[in-house]
């Protein structure tokens, strides 16, 4: 056989920004190299790991994009890990089509897939790549999921569980906040119907109803135009971040967090905020709700929808912050997602699937 190559592919165009399938991909990298097995990343953007090779993010591109799989696919040991959407799945379908000795797996990121009963309608076009989606993906030899939810649920007989974990070991315990004025969070990428920020929005206007100490933090974002389309209120309590390098700055600056993702695999951001210390209200989407089952922490949970979002301003603004044990709860709960916690995990899966 030839030498074992793993092949990762990802076609997003994060700008730079790195998500839960970036940090997966960079902790199996650190194990492959630790077993001599050699890798390449194709990648629009780079996350920062040797052995890049870049592409362009274009969907005009394809063609192009393929080619360049196939090349590096040439060997028969040649495995392709790929982040999961409709784009990644049909060049890593067309680029090993010819080469049933491609060992060819992907990542379903999050519950589309099999939420019957979404908060965000399913348009025509979304229908489309997710039948597109169930062809290509029979295809496939593995089907990797983040959460049991989407593992239990999703009706593919290969199926992984593999969670991408959090990096736990410069976390620092969230302080205590300021008594006058509270500060809520928000982060995420510039999909707003997926993460919600128009319901984030919806929430500033209702707790700016019902009280005047608060103040808003919003990361993730670089375009203000987005404030602009989706929020016509006072901004004069809205601090404004952009891209963050640091996310520790961020988190020093909340004294809670509010997710509002109409769907997720897991839900990063979620599990960030509780190893610190940081209270959070969140939707009730299954992923956040696997979450919370599995932790001993206070979170509280709300349906996305307008009655939800006005039952949870009721709760933040009647919810004391200074008494909240921030280190208590950190203690007991940072290591649940760790990546030290789930190195067995990672370990079995490169020693059983791609060995």
């Amino acid at each position: 056989m030839s030498e074992k190559k793993v092949i990762f592919l990802t076609t997003s165009n994060r700008n730079n920004e790195l998500g839960g399938q970036e940090l997966f991909i960079r902790k199996l990298i650190n194990i492959l190299s630790s077993h001599n097995i050699s890798y390449k990343v194709i990648t629009p953007y780079s996350i920062g790991v040797e052995n890049e090779i870049y592409i362009s993010h274009k969907k005009t591109d394809f063609f192009k994009t393929t080619d360049i799989v196939k090349k590096e696919i040439k060997c028969e040991g040649s495995i392709i890990l790929h982040s999961n959407d409709c784009y990644s799945n049909l060049i890593a379908y067309s680029a090993t089509a010819n080469n049933p000795k491609n060992l060819v797996i992907s990542t379903i990121i999050h519950d589309v897939y099999v939420s019957e009963n979404m908060a965000l309608p399913l348009k025509l076009k979304k229908k489309i790549y997710l039948l597109i989606d169930k062809i290509v993906l029979k295809k496939f030899n593995y089907i990797i999921f983040y959460s049991n939810f989407l593992y239990e649920n999703s009706g593919f007989k290969k199926s992984l569980l593999l969670p991408p974990g959090i990096e736990t070991s410069d976390v620092a315990i969230k302080t205590k906040p300021s008594k006058k004025i509270k500060k809520i969070g928000w982060i995420g990428r510039p999909d707003i119907q997926k993460k919600g920020l128009d319901l984030f929005f919806h929430i500033i206007n209702i707790l700016n109803s019902l009280e005047k100490n608060y103040e808003y933090h919003i990361a993730g974002l670089n375009d203000k135009n987005i404030l602009q389309k989706y929020y016509q209120g006072s901004r004069e309590n809205i601090k404004w971040y952009g891209y963050i390098n640091d996310k520790n700055l961020f988190w020093d600056s909340i004294d809670a967090i509010i997710v509002c993702s109409r769907y997720e695999g897991l839900g990063l951001v979620f599990l960030e905020c509780v190893s610190r210390g940081i209270p959070v209200f969140a939707t009730d989407i299954p992923s956040f709700k696997e979450i919370a089952r599995s932790l001993d922490y206070p979170i509280q949970l709300f349906t996305p929808d307008k009655n939800g979002v006005f039952k949870i301003c009721e709760s933040l603004n009647n919810f004391d912050l200074s008494i909240f044990d921030a280190e208590k709860y950190a203690k007991k709960n940072a290591e649940s997602y760790s990546f030290e916690q789930l190195e067995k995990k990672y370990l079995n899966f490169i020693q059983n699937v791609i060995y």
